[in-house]
């Protein structure tokens, strides 16, 4: 009897360590993918950014380069304002500029942008008309950035609901924990009762994951 207590103890310990660190692996993806949705979504709208600076100053003077650098100069904003800042050096210093474009696309792992630099190497390859190149581009990315801007007002009332469900779990589970009653020692004062503790907290975690994907809170 003593030693099936004692397996019983040690397999809810094992459960536990295991959820604890299934628990650690899904909060650390969660903020690896928060912060990369983030930055995608931050390279998006730079992206806008830059090519309607391109596509104003091209309708100035038609040479990408000379664009480039009065892009740079005009209030782009940071992280993009330095990498065309490199691209214009690089250009200057020698680099041929199907070369330095490649790059430049290099330094955002954002489709979009990938796309875009892509699409101006082979306009400039093949001698295509710029100014209706960017200035096509430059709807198509507005266009993109309203529908992403009309879906994130048209489901902010679902992700409040998400986010409140998900939120008030934790609080109302330690006020009946930590309360008087026979949950406490259910939980706390038997084998059974941690293992099923442990599995009610990773199926939390796991439920509240897919909940805020599904939702795409996490941007």
């Amino acid at each position: 009897m003593a030693c099936g207590a004692v397996a019983a103890g040690y397999g809810a310990g094992a459960f536990g360590s295991a959820v604890v660190a299934v628990a650690v692996g899904v909060g650390e993806y969660l903020a690896l993918d928060t912060a990369a949705g983030i930055q995608g979504e931050r390279t998006r709208r730079r992206l806008l950014e830059l090519v309607g600076l391109l596509n104003r100053w091209c309708a100035v003077r038609e040479d990408l380069l000379y664009a480039f650098e009065k892009s740079a100069a005009s209030g782009l904003g940071e992280p993009m304002r330095g990498h065309v800042r490199d691209l214009v050096t690089r250009i200057r210093g020698g680099m041929g500029v199907e070369r330095s474009l490649e790059m430049f696309g290099d330094v955002a792992d954002q489709a979009q942008f990938r796309e875009f630099v892509t699409s101006v190497r082979f306009n400039l390859r093949y001698r295509g008309d710029l100014s209706k190149f960017l200035e096509g581009t430059e709807t198509q990315l507005g266009r993109i950035e309203e529908e992403y801007n009309r879906r994130r007002i048209s489901t902010s009332r679902d992700r409040a609901i998400v986010l409140a469900v998900v939120a008030a779990v934790p609080p109302v589970a330690l006020a009946i924990l930590t309360g008087p009653g026979s949950a406490r020692d259910l939980f706390f004062g038997t084998s059974l009762g941690n293992l099923a503790a442990y599995l009610a907290a990773g199926l939390y975690l796991a439920g509240g994951y897919l909940l805020l994907s599904a939702s795409g809170v996490r941007g």
